[in-house]
């Protein structure tokens, strides 16, 4: 009598893994590993099919953000040959089946007028540094109020760098002692720094060791110079264009690790800085300093311009609030009213529609 067939022993499933995702191209998404023995590992990562629908792997894939805290499952890698066909890509090592709820997130609007979008960016991040120019391209406070709006809107801890002191002089000095009063409420920390003469590098380097930061500025104002005096090698500066604004270095956004502890998302630079998908409601609260007075107004959805009692303009003719912050909160949440509305808000102070990026 022929023995009976020894049954097949089903395959055992394997066991996520907790990653953080901390690079996405058009191609692959990278993890770092955080669990188990090959903590800190780096592995490329397909996107589940159960997780987003094989149809929309592509789509899901563009959702991923780095900074995603996810469930990566460990595939087998085949070895010996591939086929011709498939000579030129590498196999995926995991499967990102899992995404983990956000704490926050960074998003912005990118591309041409009448093809605008918002995407985010960078996820669960801590502190949020706006990084602008004394020259070349000098800052400017419109800006400003604006990367602010975008740092409380994402619930993110902002902080001012203001790079290329070395090109300053003393009426710059003065000039940014002057705007810098109006956001005195705001209680910011703020670095003054120079790449090449390592003017306050120490502090900066010790606000960045403290967590997840992103740099956030216009191309140009330094960022890449900054991330290499803080010992991140292997990117390159570029000269301004002939209108004098900076070029992209970084061309996609990305995690990198701080010597001596820390990571900061290194993003590209950004050309213009539009408020699309935010609404008016949403910009009055990212002005906390302004809207700290609110609660004594006379009408709950008073809009601090023509109504009575207002205690919002009360504090801004005591001086308790500045009148640049007060006008960035009208100009602003006029401009985002706006853009709900389906209109293409213009005028003096304004930002232009973001260009390409």
């Amino acid at each position: 009598m022929a023995a009976s067939p020894t049954p097949k022993t089903a395959p055992r499933p394997a066991v996520p893994e907790r990653g953080t995702v901390v690079r996405v191209t058009r191609r692959e998404t990278t993890a770092r590993l955080s669990d188990g023995s090959e903590a800190g590992r780096l592995i490329r990562c397909a996107v589940g099919g159960r997780l987003f629908g094989r149809s929309r792997n592509k789509a899901a894939a563009a959702a991923l953000v780095v900074g995603d805290e996810v469930a990566v499952e460990r595939l087998a890698v085949e070895r010996g040959r591939t086929r011709r066909r498939h000579r030129s890509r590498r196999s995926p090592e995991g499967r990102i089946t899992e995404v983990l709820p956000r704490r926050n997130e960074l998003r912005r609007t990118v591309g041409r007028v009448g093809r605008r979008e918002t995407r985010t960016f960078a996820a669960n991040l801590d502190l949020f540094f706006i990084v602008s120019a004394f020259r070349a391209p000098p800052y400017r406070t419109g800006f400003l109020d604006r990367a602010l709006v975008v740092a409380f809107d994402a619930r993110v801890t902002p902080a001012l760098v203001f790079n290329k002191v070395d090109l300053a002089d003393a009426d710059d000095v003065k000039r940014l002692r002057r705007d810098l009063a109006g956001y005195g409420s705001l209680d910011l920390d703020v670095h003054v720094t120079s790449a090449l003469g390592g003017d306050g590098l120490a502090a900066f380097r010790a606000a960045a060791s403290r967590g997840r930061s992103v740099l956030f500025g216009h191309s140009g104002v330094g960022k890449t110079e900054l991330l290499a005096a803080l010992g991140i090698s292997g990117r390159r500066s570029r000269a301004l264009d002939r209108r004098g604004r900076g070029r992209h270095t970084t061309t996609g956004a990305e995690i990198v690790p701080l010597p001596g502890g820390g990571e900061i998302v290194d993003t590209p630079g950004v050309r213009a800085l539009g408020l699309d998908g935010l609404t008016a409601a949403e910009v009055r609260a990212a002005h906390p300093d302004v809207m700290a007075h609110a609660d004594g107004c006379r009408f709950a959805g008073c809009s601090h311009e023509s109504e009575p009692d207002c205690a919002v303009k009360r504090a801004v003719a005591s001086g308790a609030v500045a009148r640049s912050r007060y006008e960035s909160l009208i100009t602003l949440s006029a401009e985002a009213a706006g853009l709900e509305a389906g209109r293409t808000p213009s005028g003096p102070g304004r930002e232009p529609p973001p260009a390409s990026e």
